[in-house]
């Protein structure tokens, strides 16, 4: 089928615009996830919807995706998350950079991670997605295993965080154990919250498609503005860097990673890309900043985007993951193979303006950060997120987002990892992919 070259300039316009546009907005609102972008997408386009090219509104949000993982992984989440003087040992790498004064120098290896991750998604998917139809082909009736090694994995890689300074074995052992049990408590409380939402949700049936925004917006966005709102962390200022240590070995070793980790996350239902990326990085033995920097966002890429994708992909049309299902509401489906690949081109033209804008975001949020305080722009962000799930999900959701607030905040207040409150999405897709859904849910009273 061929497509004509007014409808191909048009989409990657479209999808240049939309990855730009999704970048400035979650740049400005740190901790606001790109689906509540699509939500309010949908809210602004269903009435529209029929006299609107379906390949348009995919490209939307094709491109959304991007400009949030690219901005949302190189800007927000370095300079408007800082650390607090307690937690300086269990710091990300990119926020040591920024503690350092290189804060640029972080961003710009997350923004070439993500090229990286494009690169991926435009040349390897095209070329490797009959490999992604086999696996998928071959794990279909048993995708609960697969969720169960992160579940396992995620338990199993909890350590203790104390050092090991009581006089005697008893005594280290409490310590140790003192973070491990909270550690598993709060894996414990997210299964619960996680299997009650899937059983008998509070949010109205009108609004389900954002029964999980109250969810995580309370879960890892509001713990992360208030701990900022007390910090007491003063951010040291920030140098523009002329160049940054990225050697071939660098390139491959991240793609490798963040590719396998991306694709893993992808195709297996509840798996997101933090404890995707975590298990690659162990399977790949990555090492380094720099690797784990750009890996992690090429992880992003691979995951969010390369997973848009695959429903396009004429070789493997897999529907997996949230973004799939926003592009099934407006009722798309691929006609041909021409509009997977105009639309992974005109992903090209939005990675190289989306990486452009990080560049001079970067510099601008660096000189921003001395001029306002970010613990004012987390005070916003938080009214913002509150009026976001009271838009949304009503006042269920208000009291949703108050509950995981309290659950997010223990990781927090106990030195424990957030990585376990992933549990409220893993546990319940586990269990009711292993056919155990009905009977845990029974037991507890929900059915």
């Amino acid at each position: 089928m061929q497509i004509s070259i007014d409808l191909m300039l048009i989409t990657i316009a479209i999808t240049t615009i939309a990855a730009v546009a999704g970048g400035l907005i979650t740049m400005i609102f740190p901790g606001m996830h790109v689906y509540n972008l699509l939500g309010f997408m949908m809210i602004f386009s269903m009435a529209t919807v029929e006299a609107i090219n379906p390949i348009f509104l995919a490209s939307i949000i094709v491109g959304l995706m991007l400009g949030y993982i690219m901005t949302f992984s190189s800007i927000s989440t370095l300079y408007f998350q800082a650390p607090d003087d307690s937690t300086m040992f269990f710091m990300m790498p990119s926020q040591k950079y920024m503690m350092k004064g290189k804060g640029h120098a972080a961003a710009v290896l997350g923004a070439v991670g993500s090229l990286v991750g494009v690169l991926i998604v435009v040349v390897g998917l095209p070329l490797g997605g009959f490999i992604i139809k086999i696996f998928y082909d071959v794990f279909k009736d048993a995708m609960f295993f697969l969720t169960g090694i992160v579940i396992c994995f995620i338990l199993m890689s909890e350590w203790p965080k104390d050092f090991g300074q009581g006089q005697t074995k008893w005594q280290r052992m409490r310590d140790g154990w003192s973070t491990l049990t909270w550690g598993y408590l709060v894996f414990f409380l997210a299964s619960i919250l996680g299997i009650i939402n899937f059983n008998k949700p509070l949010i109205p049936a009108s609004n389900a498609f954002q029964s999980l925004a109250p969810i995580f917006i309370g879960l890892f966005a509001i713990p992360s503005m208030i701990t900022n709102v007390i910090s007491k962390t003063n951010i040291p200022p920030q140098f523009v860097s002329k160049s940054v240590h990225i050697r071939a070995h660098h390139i491959i070793q991240s793609g490798v990673s963040g590719a396998a980790g991306g694709m893993y996350g992808a195709v297996t239902p509840g798996v997101t890309p933090g404890p995707a990326g975590y298990m690659a990085g162990h399977a790949t033995a990555q090492g380094g900043e720099t690797n784990f920097l750009m890996s992690m966002n090429v992880n992003r890429i691979v995951y969010y985007v390369g997973a848009a994708t695959l429903l396009l992909h004429p070789d493997v049309h897999l529907r997996r993951g949230g973004v799939s299902m926003f592009i099934d509401l407006f009722g798309y489906t691929p006609k041909s193979s021409a509009d997977y690949y105009m639309v992974v081109s005109a992903l090209c033209f939005a990675a190289f303006f989306s990486f452009l804008l990080i560049l001079g975001l970067s510099r601008l949020a660096g000189k921003f950060l001395r001029k306002l305080d970010f613990r004012i722009i987390s005070m916003i962000s938080i009214v913002v997120l509150i009026a976001i799930v009271a838009l949304f999900t009503s006042w269920q959701g208000l009291i949703v987002l108050t509950v995981a607030s309290g659950l997010g905040l223990l990781p927090v207040l106990f030195q424990t990892r957030r990585m376990n409150l992933l549990a409220v999405l893993l546990t319940p897709m586990f269990l009711n992919m292993s056919g155990a859904g009905g009977t845990v849910a029974k037991f507890l009273g929900l059915i």
